[in-house]
């Protein structure tokens, strides 16, 4: 997932300071693995794309917000589905903190898949990566269900990062089919304003046999971390408020110890359907 402007050069004036893993040019892309203390980090088109740190688990940052909901299911966690790869850090999160889940994840960029393995531990059974259109790949599960889903397709390059897929209501309904009855949905979005116009459009559409949004899930929650531009958003098929999916984050027995506690950062906000 990348992270816009303000973050992206914070960092690269760090670039010095880290130890260079992987930095190569392929089919015109350029690609950077670095590593600081623990924390691994991967760059592509000077995007910030993916960080993980094997001895704290949670960043403190965005890409916890995107495992972050996972926590809301009100069973088991048995499929999870990442859209959107880059190095892997929501799917290392939803495999840490989630015990027998099966995570596929699917990317364009076959790249992107490697380097996930070669330097983010993706390279185990628990994880399935699939390189395809995230958008075809979707078209072509017709029988496929997922119990939580990740859309953090992005593309672009430093300073400007696109999502590749619009969140239109073709692409929710989409992907709400492809939910479980109990299941949540989560979008990244990598500014405010861009998740209000896109609840804003998804409100006032209508869905196949007349439903509304409404129809579809019974709660939505925005999620934001100190610091940062992206923004998240939380679609749930059962209902749930900020605070519940609080408590059940504080109450994370994983969570709970001190080393990963520490790193949590994050504000919850309900929104209106």
């Amino acid at each position: 997932m990348p992270i816009v402007a303000t973050e992206v050069l914070i960092l690269l004036n760090n670039y010095k300071s880290m130890a260079v893993l992987f930095d190569q040019n392929i089919s015109d892309n350029r690609y950077r693995v670095t590593k600081a203390g623990n924390s691994i980090r991967l760059y592509t088109n000077g995007l910030f794309h993916s960080q993980f740190n094997e001895k704290s688990i949670l960043s403190g940052a965005v890409w916890d917000l995107l495992f972050l909901p996972s926590l809301a299911l009100n069973h088991r966690l048995g499929k999870a589905l990442v859209l959107g790869v880059g190095g892997g850090a929501a799917l290392r999160m939803l495999n840490y903190f989630h015990d027998n889940v099966a995570i596929t994840g699917v990317d364009i960029n076959p790249v992107h898949n490697d380097l996930a393995c070669r330097f983010f531990g993706l390279n185990q059974d628990d994880y399935h990566l699939i390189t395809a259109n995230a958008l075809s790949w979707i078209h072509q599960q017709k029988r496929a269900t997922f119990d939580y889903i990740v859309d953090d397709v992005f593309a672009g390059r430093l300073g400007d990062p696109n999502r590749s897929i619009s969140v239109s209501p073709q692409w929710v309904e989409r992907l709400e089919q492809r939910l479980s009855a109990n299941g949540v949905l989560v979008f990244n979005f990598d500014r405010g304003v861009d998740l209000n116009r896109s609840v804003n459009e998804l409100s006032r559409h209508e869905f196949a046999d007349k439903r509304n949004l409404r129809d579809l899930f019974q709660s939505a929650i925005k999620l934001t971390c100190p610091g940062y531009e992206n923004t998240i958003l939380m679609l749930s098929k059962v209902a749930v408020n900020a605070n519940d999916l609080d408590g059940r984050i504080l109450n994370h027995p994983k969570i709970n110890l001190p080393h990963i506690r520490k790193s949590l950062k994050y504000h919850l906000r309900n929104i209106t359907l």
